[in-house]
């Protein structure tokens, strides 16, 4: 037998190193309600109060609760082995979450525990560990402190309540003298940025069949759907499943802008902005651990695949293989699966660029001759880049070169002009700055001139005298070069053209 000796850990470097896992607040609250929907939750609360400068975070359920002996091996850092096999509905892993979402936060951790009628207590003081340098639990808390919890517990049969006092990290964010406003920073955090983080990721558990409940304060909390599955313009690709359907992955092309409302659009584009909300959103058990991005696939994230988004949902025995981190707000493919999420993410980036891009008609040489015509701008792909040019081809063009009496040369020489000097790159930064480059420019700002008015009254009623419906010049004429009128222009002629029409 090999000789060994004991060399255990000093409590106090391993705890302040153990509140150095990188949570935030809220993704530390995400873990402590990991552990409420293992515990079969239907009702989660979580409730704070500025306690004249001395914060304290509550998270109450109605799950299963703890007896004595469930209780303390749940404060026991390391409860249970990573190995172990888990039930499937189970969203824990390394048996540290409790623990290290709760010191990353604060100083003080209590937990009252309700089952079969008992309740039970442990709390984990830090300063007492530092003090000690011992793995010490306390048993009793405090009279107030445990009415405070208890209060939670008695409308339920059954439930935990955690309790997080001596909030020295969040604390140590605020900025401000007085104490009204720390205290309105304080509220803003809680309600604002943690019941967002909760919204996208157990959005899959506050909707569909016997959704939980989860309220931050007096705010209901309401799943923001990253896939935007209910509008119907959101288009589904076929899900695809990999090894033996421990893992599907279903693509989703999200409606054109156009296609949205103002409030849609705010919606879709998610807690961090369009650009950082495209990509991949991997799904353990239902529960979202990565929310957008593209993995480390080696894809960027570009304007144009704005609309891809791509669920995949991985079951909890390949967390090893997935690399999910204590968190649960990392992972990272396996090497054989990287093939078949790089060409799924291609494919669904294609065809979310083709429809960003659809507002935009370019001819291209195969295209509807009639239909190309009437476009203002054509592309031409030149090795790996693509030429823009004006179309000089189009008829509103050349009807609205007469009617101004330039020559075809003058002509040819202003739209040179005007190819050459677009500000692509300042275009391309501008509005990569912005949640959505695709919001229309407010009318009032770009109403057609009395000139251009006048010039496309003249063209819509050549096409009529030509054969065309009324409804269809006026259509051609603000599908084509006249689209530069906006709706302000197209009012105008419907005014003039279809006013009494059927």
């Amino acid at each position: 037998m090999a000789k060994t000796e004991q060399s255990n850990p000093s409590a106090e470097a391993l705890v302040l190193s153990l509140r150095a896992m990188g949570y935030d607040l809220s993704t530390a609250i995400a873990d402590l309600i990991d552990n409420s929907i293992s515990a079969h939750a239907s009702i989660i609360d979580i409730n704070f109060s500025w306690n004249g400068g001395s914060p304290w975070i509550m998270v109450s359920d109605d799950g299963e609760g703890m007896n004595e002996s469930e209780l303390k091996r749940a404060m026991k850092p390391g409860s249970r082995s990573p190995l172990e096999t888990r039930d499937k509905g189970d969203l824990g892993r390394f048996g540290l979450g409790l623990k290290t979402a709760s010191w990353s936060q604060c100083m003080k951790m209590s937990v009252l525990s309700k089952k079969n009628g008992s309740l039970h207590n442990r709390c984990w003081d830090l300063r007492h560990v530092i003090q000690t340098d011992a793995w010490e639990l306390l048993l009793e808390l405090p009279d107030k402190t445990e009415k405070l919890m208890q209060k939670n517990l008695l409308k339920y049969d059954s439930g935990t309540v955690v309790l997080w006092e001596d909030l020295d990290r969040i604390i140590g964010d605020f900025v401000g003298d007085d104490d009204d406003t720390m205290k309105n920073q304080f509220q803003e955090k809680l309600v604002n940025k943690v019941k967002q983080h909760l919204q996208m990721v157990f959005h899959r558990y506050l909707s569909g069949k016997n959704p939980i409940k989860i309220n931050v304060g007096p705010y209901v909390c309401e799943g923001w759907d990253p896939f935007l599955t209910k509008h119907e313009s959101t288009e589904e690709i076929v899900s695809e499943r990999l090894k033996d359907s421990n893992i599907e992955i279903t693509p989703f092309i999200l409606p054109h802008s156009s296609k949205m409302t103002e409030q849609e659009k705010k919606e879709a584009q998610g807690p961090n902005g369009w650009a950082l909300q495209q990509g991949f959103y991997v799904y353990r058990q239902k529960r979202m651990i990565i929310g957008g991005g593209y993995l480390d696939l080696d894809l960027k994230s570009m304007d144009q695949h704005r609309l891809c988004r791509i669920k995949v949902d991985i079951t909890n025995d390949l967390d090893h293989e997935w690399r999910v981190d204590v968190k649960k707000a990392t992972a990272s493919p396996p090497l054989r699966y990287r093939s078949d999420l790089n060409r799924i993410a291609e494919s669904t980036r294609d065809k979310s660029s083709r429809r960003y891009r659809k507002r935009s008609s370019f001819s291209t040489p195969s295209g509807n001759k009639s239909a190309s015509q009437q476009d203002v701008w054509t592309r031409k792909r030149i090795g790996t880049k693509y030429l823009y040019k004006i179309n000089r081809k189009g008829p509103a063009i050349e009807f609205m070169r007469e009617q101004f009496g330039i020559s075809k040369s003058n002509l040819n020489d202003l739209l040179f002009l005007i190819e050459r000097t677009v500000p692509h790159r300042s275009i391309t930064v501008d509005n990569n700055d912005l949640n959505d480059s695709t919001v229309e420019i407010p009318e009032e700002h770009v109403k057609p001139s009395s000139s251009l008015i006048l010039v496309a009254e003249k063209y819509v009623q050549q096409l009529i005298d030509k054969g065309k419906s009324n409804a269809d010049a006026v259509d051609l004429a603000t599908k084509g070069v006249f689209t530069i009128g906006g709706a302000g222009l197209r009012i105008q002629l419907e005014n003039k053209f279809l006013e009494g029409q059927s």
